[in-house]
């Protein structure tokens, strides 16, 4: 039997704050040191207002690429 454990990876939430961004930073250096996945997750309520909507997931979703981004250049 081996004593080695596979790690799952990591899941963080993200709501575009600033300790949701710090999150999201050491989660994708640990998970690269580890080579593991990372998985961010935002909810969103399921009644999309006039005032916001599809244009707010997708600005959220070009943050979290960017942070990756940034993350992989060092």
């Amino acid at each position: 039997m081996s004593d080695q454990h596979t790690h799952p990876g990591f899941v963080v939430g993200v709501d575009g704050s600033p300790s949701s961004t710090m999150a999201v930073e050491w989660a994708a250096r640990d998970a690269e040191m580890r080579n593991v996945p990372l998985k961010l997750v935002h909810v969103v309520p399921p009644l999309v207002t006039a005032g916001g909507g599809r244009s707010d997931i997708e600005a959220l979703t070009g943050f979290a690429r960017a942070r990756r981004h940034r993350c992989q250049d060092g």
